[in-house]
């Protein structure tokens, strides 16, 4: 019983000099609760939202998120932090998500859909990301990064900056339509980089590498309207692009309007002239 009560008690040594030696460590950590965006050049951000009354709305919205990562740290843990509207702030979605005080980060932005891979290069950080999403009218998350930042108990501030542009298309169906519920839309450009992988840093020009990405750029299809012309977003790398091709997939068909040139800026609208097309099917007697 005495040697069963020694063990018991050597235990008890054990942790308590591991408790102490905890605190030890973690003396005079600090943590980050708070964490402020400023928007760089450009006049939209990482989401938007679309109303065919109101149009285009580009704020921050309650509960959307960022990821935060340790600049580097090609082992760095993802931190997430969710906007509060009410404080107009991103905080940590909870307290294991925390940043530490004096280590520098870079946040973007990021959809639980979307993977983040973070690798290092000579010290410095590269992201891939992704921006083709398939959502309503194409208005999707935009992928963009912010600088390297410290991390500040007092308050942290940091810039985030858009990675791509977005070509805006009206289009309007011709009478004698007899589809108006178009599946997928998908603007191509022969030769250009308009859509999917390409990797990113937190330092200007902020896209590093745009060889994995495609020639092609697609969004989810809407309901279109014989009445008025509804706006197709589409998500498109930056650069100077000729002419290309604006394709409508629908039930059981496929058809496409012709694009003209363009130049599409980083976190800029580039709105093209309005389309207008004949969507039909056959109706079996």
């Amino acid at each position: 019983m005495k040697k069963i009560m020694f063990f018991v008690a050597a235990a008890f040594a054990l942790v308590a000099v591991g408790c102490s030696k905890d605190d030890v460590a973690n003396e005079g950590v600090e943590y980050v609760s708070e964490l402020k965006l400023n928007i760089g050049k450009g006049d939209s951000r990482v989401a938007v939202t679309h109303n065919p009354a109101s149009g285009l709305k580009f704020a921050w919205e309650d509960g959307e998120e960022i990821v935060v990562l340790e600049n580097g740290n090609a082992n760095s843990l993802t931190y997430y932090y969710v906007y509060d509207a009410a404080t107009e702030s991103f905080k940590p979605e909870s307290d294991s998500y925390k940043m530490v005080a004096g280590k520098e980060y870079f946040a973007v932005n990021h959809t639980r859909q979307t993977s983040i891979f973070l690798e290092v290069e000579d010290g410095k950080s590269v992201v891939k990301m992704n921006i083709e999403r398939k959502e309503p009218y194409g208005l999707s998350n935009i992928p963009m990064i912010t600088d390297v930042f410290t991390a500040d108990a007092n308050g942290t501030i940091a810039t985030m900056h858009h990675l791509v542009g977005v070509v805006e298309i009206p289009v309007k169906l011709a009478e004698g339509s007899n589809v108006t519920e178009v599946d997928n839309f998908s603007l191509y450009v022969s030769g250009a980089k308009l859509g999917r992988d390409f990797t990113a840093t937190p330092e200007a020009p902020y896209v590093k590498d745009i060889s994995e990405a495609y020639d092609t750029s697609s969004v989810a299809g809407c309901e279109l309207s014989t009445e008025t012309a509804t706006s197709i977003f589409i998500p498109v790398l930056p650069g100077e692009y000729g002419e290309g091709y604006f394709n409508f997939y629908y039930s059981d068909g496929s058809t496409y309007v012709k694009t003209e040139a363009m130049t599409v800026k980083r976190g800029m609208i580039t709105k093209l002239t309005e389309k207008t097309k004949l969507l039909k099917v056959s109706v079996e007697e």
